[in-house]
């Protein structure tokens, strides 16, 4: 894993960019992930 200090691009930076990737912040750090697989399947429940 990559890590990066003083980023002024991805400082703060949080949302979807396309289907691609996503930005969120944990532990007051940026986190880039891929975006989540969501299924639309209903259960029963």
């Amino acid at each position: 894993m990559a890590k990066q200090k003083g980023n002024v691009v991805t400082h703060r930076l949080s949302g979807k960019i396309g289907d691609l990737l996503i930005f969120r912040q944990r532990a007051g750090k940026t986190v880039v992930a891929k975006v989540p697989a969501v299924s639309n399947k209903v259960t029963e429940a």
